[in-house]
């Protein structure tokens, strides 16, 4: 009878031990989930990158979010793990004292899945060498500036300039924010990735750095037979 009760005590001690885990232990369990993550995704080739699809999870301890690549021949694994990894830091959000940062900070712009080490990456601007960052760089800022370059003008209430750096000089291109536009998450998407680029690059050369300092002046758009127009 006395192996008996001391046998349940050592059992409801365990239990309790377990029910509670301090945040710290929490957060260090969901870490090692994203570690299984990225050792999952590390078993898989490059081949067929077309089939792959990014998915966004946020970052535990840090303040932010991480991107991985996901397709059919590892969804069912990942997405255990991922469950594994929300459910270990959601229990860690609930006991930590200390202000959940990462709902205030936007993600990192991210680009396409490319191949890194061998393995499937989602490419942030780090990924890239600084002749990258400045061939993309051109041809974004290509894509921006003729982004809207066939839309009419009917108010200019709609319309906004945005600034970019091209040739070590302050030049805007048009946004149009009207609710009847299905492009505004795609220039989102281009403009976000702009910025990326140019502050990667800013960081890598310190001349082009400090054309990108230079002061962006407010500038606004007017109507003229009915094509947008950006006013000096």
């Amino acid at each position: 009878m006395k192996i008996s009760k001391l046998f349940a005590l050592v059992v409801l001690f365990a239990s309790c031990k377990k029910d509670h885990e301090s945040y710290q232990d929490l957060y260090s369990k969901a870490d090692k989930k994203l570690t299984e993550i990225e050792d999952l995704i590390k078993k898989s080739s490059c081949n067929e990158l077309s089939n792959w699809q990014v998915d966004t999870i946020m970052d535990g301890i840090g303040s932010g979010h991480r991107y991985f690549p996901v397709n059919n021949t590892i969804k069912s694994d990942y997405e255990k793990l991922k469950a594994t990894y929300l459910e270990l830091l959601n229990s860690a959000r609930k006991t930590d004292p200390h202000p959940i940062l990462n709902d205030i900070f936007t993600p990192e712009t991210h680009f396409e899945i490319g191949c890194i080490d061998g393995h499937p990456k989602v490419l942030l601007a780090s990924d890239f060498t600084v002749e990258q960052i400045r061939d993309r760089l051109s041809s974004n800022i290509e894509e921006l500036e003729n982004f809207y370059s066939n839309r009419t003008c009917n108010g200019s209430n709609n319309w906004y300039a945005r600034p970019i750096v091209k040739d070590c000089k302050i030049k805007y291109v048009l946004r149009y924010i009207g609710t009847d536009s299905g492009d505004n998450f795609a220039f989102s998407v281009k403009y976000n990735q702009y910025k990326a680029l140019s502050s990667r690059l800013a960081r890598l050369d310190s001349n082009y750095a400090a054309c990108e300092n230079s002061l962006a002046p407010q500038k606004h758009v007017t109507c003229e037979n009915h094509i947008p127009v950006i006013i000096d």
